[in-house]
């Protein structure tokens, strides 16, 4: 967390010995050394400075919202008074480092021949930081005592705690998102890592709670301040903000700065899904963007940068003949992004065999046991009575055609459901790639949901069925391959603009389903789907295609070989260094 942090050493009778400041930011985090003992690092600009948090520790905060806050360590004689800090980051960063404070205490009473002596010390051995405990295993104690007026450096009293840190002493801001029991632990250390303001880079394979875990991160953070997008509008859209172009406003290979820079220059975060479908030479371009429109030459502007997006999934869009250079070869890369995470753990399938498969497909590494798997599976049967299986085009045309001749082929007449935009710029935002404009449906229609609408009853973005009626006013009934009936009624979707703007729209969450292209399929989970691979075109889109199943008995690959399966040998040279994947 970046703050001022003035660093006052007392002596026995509670008068100033010496203090330790800078001029410029420094760079404050807690974390814990070997013994698990709590401690305060300051990095200053030629120095760090560790303090160990033993014994009596006071922590007061009466101007918490203006970024202020003073840490008290009695024993020691030290006071650390912090300014200049996010508020929002400040209180959460509290937060977290109370409830350590108390599980250190329970600690130390219930091992008291073994409490280390209280000491004031440079530790080399501190390695992690608080963001990456896992608060949701912390110990239960009782809350502390209220602490009592302490002398402050000028030989005055400092004002009692304020009721934001008596909130923390007592148990932590009420819905803090840290301890959200529906996080995994290599979630919440990406989220911890967020919130303790580090510039993140996330990735993991299909499945992995990337999309929820970004939901998360957004709860978290302050939406006047948080920019959301993604490098396309289908992904922008999915969560709820707007895409990276329409936020920055500069074309790819302009010099112009942005003729609206507002959005540049009150944003604090700026959140980026789907990184990897951005080249080398656009990420250096907004990087170099950010420096001048908000004045500041620190890496993006000083912005905070949440990326989220996976390299072995598909790459940048080039023109014919042009070599793709990804995100992560821009000369500002290095400098941009402090902490790298891959998420692991698999939620989309559960069979352990065809988890590993798809592993392996991912890094290009297929087994010839791997390829037969892969090619038994022309031989499922998938289509139900009248639910079929989603076919996955390598092509949007391919897709859309296959859609049109399908629903031209049913008798009966169409029932046509045309968007509702609450204001005219909803054309032009990620909305519009997102949701129909028009939506023609007939009975017997192949369709699946757009958008989540009965989570609990499996009725979730990507559940497929049919159309098998229109009620009495004249909605879709479809029956879902789950065997549930359900009238699809209009849907609100809404996203938050860079400028701040929420926009909305509404239209019947069913899209066509006979095909969909595998680009669109992106984010999707399939319980059906028929693929063929061989006239793949792309780098890693063979695996986007095949991990869109639940299960491999709800997968039919057809004209599959070897060479179906890619990955770029730069992604995995990458991947290689920063995660140890092979």
């Amino acid at each position: 967390m970046e703050c001022r942090a003035v660093v006052v050493f007392l002596d026995k009778r509670g008068r100033q010995k010496r203090k330790l400041s800078s001029t410029k930011q420094a760079l404050l985090d807690f974390g814990m050394d070997e013994a698990k003992i709590p401690s305060i690092i300051i990095r200053y600009e030629h120095m760090e400075q560790v303090l160990t948090m033993q014994g009596h520790v006071s922590l007061f905060g009466p101007e918490i919202s203006a970024g202020k806050a003073t840490i008290s360590l009695k024993e020691q004689g030290v006071h650390v008074n912090i300014s200049k800090a996010d508020p929002t980051q400040l209180r959460l960063r509290l937060t977290a480092l109370m409830k350590q404070l108390r599980t250190s205490v329970d600690r130390r009473k219930l091992n008291q021949d073994e409490e280390q002596p209280t000491s004031l010390r440079l530790d080399p051995r501190i390695r992690r930081p608080l963001g990456a405990i896992q608060l949701n295993q912390l110990e239960p104690s009782s809350p502390p005592r209220k602490s009592c007026k302490v002398q402050s450096q000028a030989g005055g009293n400092l004002k009692r705690p304020s009721r934001a840190l008596r909130a923390v002493a007592e148990g932590g801001v009420v819905g803090n998102p840290a301890i959200d029991a529906s996080l995994t632990p290599e979630q919440k250390d990406v989220l911890m890592a967020v919130l303790s303001g580090r510039n993140v880079f996330f990735t993991g394979s299909a499945g992995t709670g990337k999309s929820y875990l970004i939901g998360k991160i957004i709860e978290a953070l302050p939406k006047a301040t948080t920019v959301v997008t993604a490098s396309t509008g289908v992904a922008a859209c999915a969560i709820g903000g707007t895409t990276l172009h329409a936020f920055a406003g500069v074309q790819a290979g302009s010099s112009r700065l942005p003729v609206n820079t507002s959005a540049w220059t009150t944003a604090k975060v700026l959140l980026i899904d789907e990184v990897s479908m951005i080249d080398a030479p656009y990420f250096d371009q907004l990087e170099q963007t950010a420096r001048r429109v908000r004045r500041c030459n620190k890496p993006f502007g000083g912005l905070q940068l949440v990326l989220v997006g996976d390299f072995l999934q598909l790459p940048p869009v080039t023109k014919r003949g042009e070599e793709t250079q990804f995100c992560f070869q821009a000369k500002s890369w290095d400098a941009c992004v402090h902490e790298c995470f891959h998420l692991s753990q698999v939620h989309r399938q559960r069979d352990r065999t065809f988890v590993d498969i798809l592993h392996r497909c991912r890094l290009g590494q297929c087994t010839p046991s791997d390829i037969t798997y892969i090619q038994r599976s022309a031989t499922h049967r998938l289509d139900s009575s009248h639910i079929r299986a989603t076919r996955l085009c390598t092509h949007v045309k391919e897709a859309k055609q296959i859609n049109e001749q399908q629903l031209s082929k049913l008798s009966g007449s169409s029932k046509l459901f045309t968007r509702s935009d609450a204001s005219p710029d909803v054309s032009r935002s990620s909305l519009a790639s997102r949701v129909e404009k028009v939506l023609e449906l007939k009975v017997g229609a192949q369709v699946m949901l757009s958008a989540n609408v009965n989570v609990s009853a499996g009725l979730a973005n990507g559940s497929r069925g049919v159309v098998v009626k229109f009620d009495a006013v004249g909605w879709p009934v479809v029956e879902f391959a789950n065997g549930r009936e359900e009238t699809v009624r209009m849907h609100t979707w809404r996203i938050r603009t860079a400028a701040g703007r929420v926009m909305e729209c509404k239209q019947v969450p069913l899209r066509l389903a006979w095909a969909v292209s595998i680009h669109k399929s992106q984010g999707m989970t399939l319980d059906a789907l028929e693929v063929d691979l061989s006239r793949v075109f792309e780098w890693g889109q063979a695996y986007v295609a095949l991990s869109r199943a639940r299960t491999y008995e709800g997968l039919c690959v057809k004209r599959f070989s070897a060479k179906s399966i890619r990955a770029h040998p730069r992604v995995l040279a990458f991947y290689r260094s920063k995660f140890n994947l092979c």
